[in-house]
């Protein structure tokens, strides 16, 4: 939304002001990146619910277990259940 006003030629504090949006916080966003354990828990999350399509038995401990053999990331059990929380809010009644 930001962008799209810039790119139509208005300043960025007027845009702020409209937004009610401290310039402190905009720039603060702009330098934001995510954290390793961020990157890694999406990484993960994206692991977990590829093998789950794929085997839609399989629960949270042979998904922990296939993820081990395969060394591509360190995981812990909280980490495996997290993105099937997820997954199960997305089955249907």
């Amino acid at each position: 939304m930001i962008q799209d006003q810039l790119s139509r030629g208005h300043r960025i504090t007027v845009i702020l002001r409209a937004l009610r949006i401290p310039s402190s916080t905009y720039y603060d966003w702009l330098k934001w990146h995510p954290k390793s354990r961020n990157r890694r828990r999406i990484k993960l999350k994206e692991l977990v619910q590829v093998l789950w399509q794929r085997r839609k038995f399989y629960g949270y401990v042979r998904i922990a277990k296939r993820i081990r053999q395969n060394r591509t990331i360190f995981v812990r059990t909280i980490d495996i259940l997290a993105p099937f929380q997820f997954v199960n809010s997305q089955l249907p009644p």
